[in-house]
């Protein structure tokens, strides 16, 4: 029998994403010291904060608009915008501040262990809803760079899960049928979509769930 392409979701399967009041805290904190530090320039908090939120409430609206996404450097730009500082400082700077402070994450706690095994079963993909590319920051950080292949992230293809455009791009990277496909997440909106476009899905609570299912599946 030939062996499955496993894609799975990335925050909640594979890692455990922490995104609270203090982390964000943590950004701003960072993101005024680097945009005080330009000469001429002086930033209250008040006004980051604000201009962020409003930013981050254009960046929901425009997602509850059919699965669409943006890039980091789009939403930087508008919370720029918002404090006029559009060309003063780089968007791309900025982002990468928030991409890596905004949130805590470390991998759950059944990852490192099962994806030996999982790799076993198939080749292991990533298809995740995200607008930066903290994934490959985080895999690195964990030495997991060279485990998943593809790893397809919402922000380059303008989409978010459940839109089948998120999931043909991956299925398209690993040069395969839909029906060669399978998608794991937590998530029964993000299962949804996969079984919409051909390819197999299912729900899981982490990677030891996954492993599981496979294995049962495969006998």
């Amino acid at each position: 029998m030939e062996k499955p392409h496993v894609f799975l979701d990335y925050g909640g399967l594979i890692m455990d994403y922490q995104f609270t009041p203090e982390t964000l805290q943590r950004a701003h904190d960072i993101a005024l010291r680097l945009i005080n530090s330009h000469k001429g320039i002086h930033i209250s908090p008040e006004l980051l904060r604000e201009s962020h939120n409003l930013a981050i409430a254009e960046y929901r609206r425009a997602r509850e608009k059919g699965n669409a996404e943006w890039s980091m450097d789009v939403i930087m730009g508008i919370m720029l915008e918002n404090m006029g500082l559009e060309k003063k400082i780089s968007s791309r700077t900025l982002g990468g501040i928030y991409m890596v402070y905004d949130h805590d994450t470390k991998p759950m706690p059944t990852t490192l262990k099962s994806l030996p095994e999982l790799r076993k079963v198939g080749e292991v993909g990533i298809i995740s809803n995200l607008p930066h590319n903290a994934i490959g920051y985080e895999l690195s950080t964990f030495g997991l760079t060279d485990v998943f292949f593809p790893i397809v992230v919402s922000y380059q293809v303008g989409y978010r899960k459940p839109h089948p455009v998120i999931y043909q791009e991956a299925l398209g990277r690993a040069e395969i049928k839909p029906e060669q496909g399978v998608f794991f997440s937590h998530d029964q909106e993000e299962v949804d979509g996969a079984l919409a476009v051909g390819m197999q899905g299912y729900l899981a609570k982490n990677l030891a769930e996954v492993l599981a299912k496979l294995k049962t599946s495969s006998k």
